[in-house]
């Protein structure tokens, strides 16, 4: 049955119904895989034994090959999956489950390993990492090869009882969608054995003993007695792929040879970059393809068996960089061919995602007249040298290729996911569709790709052409150049509030030439007028998939499908959320608006354009031997994207400077100047000398809201406007104001909201979602310490938000002062943060060490770590931001979500409750800990930073985050975390180990339920399974009940030790 997914369905698929037992933990690029496990096991679904899957999510990677090993010597079929650095985790386990001839499989999305900075896309840094542990290894090209070769993988292991290593390339493969042959629970049956029979599982009625001490007269002779296992490897897996082969059709071999049989040059590579030169064999007749397939034992007889005879010239391209030698395939494919005639070079492609596409691989190829050696492809290496110039090639495949440029969380990539999937189903035709996107989950530009052919698509590299282009934030066309590729009689789709006869007027002249020479078919809709009119913010997905199909008819019968796409994806989210989302697509159906070409004309005066450099042809000379990146650069992105922006209302601001505070963005100040301008509007400052402002920095805002929402002012002081009515005012205003001279010094005190909003804001503009619940703690710690705070930061949403080239959040003073940053791993923060501050005490330096991370580390992976660090004494201030959930690998379960929530790994709800970490903490009795909810009680808030920093001893601020995962609407984040204290369900309080426990506000109540059915995390279980939601939702009151008679228990100790 052909069916379109990406290769982390397929693949979690396979794994789902050929396993027992599933440890799993998140991270990007896997993470889809552990939680399409998760979910099927949640909804009872049964593998090819008729169980269900037991999945199971640990606290660290570590902790997954942990328990893989244990399931799997306990008789038990297990797998798991996972990338980079947590493979890396898993090394120690790894070794020790080959050891025991155990039939692990590891299904890896393979990812860039953190070195220099980190990278969550695509290379086989990871993998090669791992080639000496004993596990057999097997690549996949493709969403097809990644179903096929998991089937495979299974299938190997269990027959060679040995583990194997399945990796595709993260991202270009992991989350393309294809239309794929899928293989069903039938074919599976037929090609694996119904039950795994251990012959030395851990059992006490067959006791063994494993994992002994041996010393040097046994440990090498026991070392080598499973070598021979290898051996058989080489032929088992043949005869995988010949069952393979006669259950599905589909013929794979270890190495598959591509191309004309009697080529000269050979190129061998592993991956999904095969598929790109797999298209040009079609264009050069002299050229053949090794495909490897089986890595891991790498079988020389069998390569030397795929060359052709006719062969003169191998290149072999790896996909990782090894400092200090040669890459590893290079390595194996030198080694197989030692004692032959043929010249063979090598070079490095793709590291960190990079592009690979025809044009590298016609540099590549054209390399073979040359035979540059140890070169690089895909880069300007103007330093080594070695760099092949690229080379632009068209194909001129049969192919309909669509961009859709969307901002991050405005549903165009699940658009796009959409149109392929629709367009998949239509007919016979082949689709493929690969979304580009940055670290950030929303905010920035995401380009979708998406292909339409008659004939299977082998091209896993951006569209570089387009039939169509939909532009889904208007904002772009300033700042990118969107029509680049447009082919003739294209068409293009503007998502904007501009009318057809408005169009031309707002274009820069670039657009409209290009529009006028490719003699383009234009329509315009305004799919966030629609949205807003349907209740759904910012989500434009339905609209603009209507849109699309509408004005190219590329599919005429779409709705039902749509309909149904709607109602599968969105029913967590409620009844609600999904009538609007049907009443949106019809709307979208009706909206399109045809532009006549004739509306378009050059205009004398060009619209002011500042586009976007382009860092892909950056050379490497650009770039620091460290990774080092200069701070305070995010000022200069100004992006634009706000569709509405906060206009100031200076008759009935109060001056509290709540807004200020509660910016997630830092785009708004409050300026204090001694004299008044004239030509920008002040009005008299309240308890001070002077005249005061609100200003906005209108490109640097999200549109959010949230300042209006926290305003107290009767009519709001700060009022959300259309951006493009007040854009250009706001823009001139900011301008104007940044050369005023600034009154510095006020009385009022930096321990409140009126007296803060003065200080320097060092954390500015952070990529992070609009209305983020972190952000305003990380900025409120720079107000308050920010020239003298040095960070380390745990990999997560902060690191993401915080660290991403080239824009640098944390900003420097007038003196150049201002929070150094860093960071190490997700898994070693606190023990990181240790070692800055004990150099610092070697320097006799007076800065102020901050470790800031998300639950998932504190809670979680890095709980060991933290712990120790508490325990240790040191003088560190340490910052967790709990949203209750792995919010940057996409909401995902941690030890800090409550009882109840149904989220990403525990489907169900989640049956434990929150681990109190605070309470653990105080037990050290030299630890200050202070939870707060800045939406709640501001004051106490500034309070407790100020006084952890001043405490010379550890001190955990624990700091209560809203987030989108919590399916709220998130323009009402202060609310809702303002309500979370109402109900008791987040409770304030500060320890300080001298003074005693305070507990300033909390008490649960009525209220704890509504406030619990108001977030989707909550009320999808309560709708879905209400005895089981009522159960766990009392199991979660009555653990935060015992935890507020353990706070009132400590207030009285706390207090009869104030009397004595």
């Amino acid at each position: 049955m052909k069916t379109t997914v990406d290769a982390t369905s397929a693949v979690g698929n396979v794994a789902y119904y050929l396993s027992e037992i599933i440890p799993i933990y998140p991270i990007t690029p896997s993470s889809p895989m552990a939680e399409y496990s998760s979910k099927s096991s949640a909804e009872g679904k049964t593998n090819i034994f008729g169980e269900k899957v037991t999945t199971i999510e640990m606290q660290s990677e570590a902790g997954v090959a942990g328990t893989l090993h244990g399931a799997l010597l306990g008789g038990a079929l297990s797998c798991t999956f996972t990338s980079s650095q947590g493979l890396l985790l898993m090394i120690p386990n790894m070794y020790k489950i080959a050891g025991e001839c155990l039939p692990a499989v590891i299904h890896v999305a393979a990812r860039s390993v953190a070195s220099h900075a980190l990278s969550i896309f695509g290379d086989h840094s990871d993998v090669m990492s791992v080639r000496m542990t004993g596990f057999n290894m097997l690549c996949s090209s493709s969403v097809q090869e990644a179903q096929d070769m998991a089937m495979i993988s299974h299938m190997l292991a269990h027959s060679c009882s040995l583990p194997v290593l399945h990796f595709f390339d993260g991202f270009r493969t992991s989350h393309e969608y294809q239309k794929i042959e899928a293989l069903s629970e039938e074919q599976m049956k037929a090609l694996f054995p119904l039950k795994w029979p251990p012959q030395s599982a851990l059992t006490s009625f067959k006791p063994l003993q494993f994992g002994t001490a041996q010393n040097p007269d046994v440990f090498f002779q026991n070392r080598e007695a499973r070598e021979p296992l290898y051996d058989n490897v080489l032929s088992s897996i043949d005869d995988c792929f010949k069952k393979f082969k006669q259950v599905t059709g589909r013929k794979y071999s270890k190495f598959d040879y591509f191309g004309n049989k009697n080529a000269e040059n050979i190129v061998v590579m592993m991956g999904s970059g095969s598929e790109a030169m797999l298209e040009m064999t079609q264009k050069h007749k002299n050229l053949g393809l090794v495909r490897v397939h089986l890595y891991r034992p790498f079988d020389e007889e069998a390569f030397r068996a795929a060359i052709p005879k006719s062969a003169k010239k191998i290149i072999v391209l790896d996909r990782t960089r090894e400092s200090g030698a040669r890459e590893p395939l290079y390595l194996d494919v030198k080694n197989a061919l030692a004692s032959s005639s043929l010249q063979i070079i090598g070079g490095v492609y793709g590291i960190g995602g990079k592009e690979f596409s025809p044009t590298e691989a016609e540099a590549v190829i054209v390399n073979f007249e040359n035979m540059i050696d140890d070169f690089s492809v895909g880069i300007v290496d103007d330093v080594k040298g070695k760099s092949l110039p690229l080379i632009p090639v068209s194909l001129g495949l049969k192919q309909t290729e669509i961009k859709i440029f969307g901002l991050g969380s405005d549903g165009s990539v699940s658009a796009s996911k959409t149109i392929t999937k629709i367009l998949g189903s239509s007919g016979d035709r082949y689709v493929q569709g690969y979304f580009e996107y940055d670290s950030k989950k929303s905010g920035s530009m995401t380009v979708s790709h998406l292909r339409i052919s008659d004939k299977p698509i082998h091209s896993t590299y951006l569209c570089h052409e387009a039939d169509v282009i939909m532009i889904n934030n208007f904002s772009f066309v300033h700042r990118y150049d969107c029509l680049d590729g447009l082919k003739k009689g294209g068409t293009v789709i503007f998502n904007t509030v501009f009318e057809p006869d408005e169009l031309s007027q707002i274009l820069p002249n670039l657009y409209k030439q290009k529009l006028i020479d490719c003699k383009a078919k234009i329509y315009v809709i305004n799919g966030h007028k629609i949205a807003n009119q349907c209740s759904l913010k910012e989500k434009i997905n339905v609209i603009m998939t209507s849109a699309l199909f509408m004005a190219t008819r590329l599919c005429t019968d779409y709705e039902k499908q749509l309909f149904e796409e709607i109602e599968t994806h969105l029913a967590r989210k409620g009844v609600n959320v999904v009538e609007n989302n049907i009443q949106a697509a019809k709307m979208g159906k009706k909206s399109v608006k045809n532009v006549p070409l004739s509306l378009i004309s050059i205009s004398e005066n060009d619209v002011k354009t500042k586009f976007a450099e382009n860092y892909n042809e950056k050379p490497v000379s650009d770039f620091s031997k460290d990774g080092s990146v200069q701070t305070d650069t995010a000022k200069f992105e100004k992006r634009g994207i706000a569709e509405k922006i906060p206009e100031w209302q200076p008759s009935k601001c109060l001056q509290c400077g709540q807004c200020v505070l509660a910016c997630p963005h830092g785009a708004i100040k409050a300026v204090l100047v001694k004299e008044q301008p004239k030509d920008v509007p002040f009005v008299k400052a309240y308890g001070v000398d002077g005249y005061y402002r609100i200003q906005i920095s209108p490109e640097d805002c999200t549109g959010c809201g949230l300042c209006q929402e926290i305003c107290p002012a009767l009519g709001k002081a700060l009022i959300l406007k259309e951006a493009k009515k007040v854009l250009e005012t706001e823009k001139s205003n900011l301008e104007k104001v940044e050369k005023l001279k600034k009154l510095t010094k006020t009385p009022f005190s930096k321990a409140t909201t009126k007296g803060l909003q003065f200080e320097k804001n060092y954390f500015s503009f952070p990529g992070a979602c609009a209305g983020c619940g972190e952000t305003p703690y990380i900025k409120l710690a720079s107000m308050l310490f920010g020239n003298k705070m040095v960070i380390a930061n745990a990999t997560g949403c902060s690191s993401i938000y915080g660290g991403s080239y080239p824009s640098c959040p944390f900003a420097k003073d007038d003196n150049g002062r201002g929070p150094a940053w860093a960071n190490s791993l997700f898994e070693d923060n606190a023990e990181f943060g240790l070692g800055i501050k004990l150099a610092k005490q070697k320097q006799n330096s007076s800065e102020s060490v901050w470790i800031i991370g998300g639950d998932g580390w504190a809670y979680d992976i890095g709980f060991g770590g933290l712990d120790h660090v508490l325990a240790s004494g040191a003088n560190v201030n340490i910052l967790v931001l709990d949203n209750e959930c792995y919010a940057n690998t996409g909401g995902q379960a941690s030890k800090a979500t409550p009882a109840g929530a149904a989220v990403k790994l525990a489907d169900g709800g989640k049956e434990t409750c929150k681990k109190n970490l605070g309470l653990m903490a105080m037990t050290y009795g030299n630890v200050y800990v202070a939870s707060v909810a800045l939406g709640a009680d501001m004051n106490q808030c500034i309070k407790a930073f100020r006084e952890a920093e001043a405490y010379n001893g550890p001190s955990l601020i624990i700091a209560y985050c809203t987030c989108v995962n919590h399916g709220f609407e998130m323009s009402k984040s202060l609310t809702e975390m303002r309500k979370a204290v109402e109900a008791g369900y987040v409770m304030l309080y500060r320890y300080h180990p001298k003074e005693g426990f305070t507990l300033d506000r909390g008490e649960i109540n009525n209220k704890f339920l509504p406030f619990l059915l108001g977030e989707r995390r909550y009320a999808y279980l309560n709708e879905r399974e209400s005895e089981r939601a009522k159960k766990l939702f009392k199991k979660s009151k009555e653990k935060i009940n015992e935890n507020y008679i353990s706070y009132k228990s400590l207030e009285r100790t706390s207090g009869k030790n104030k009397g004595d």
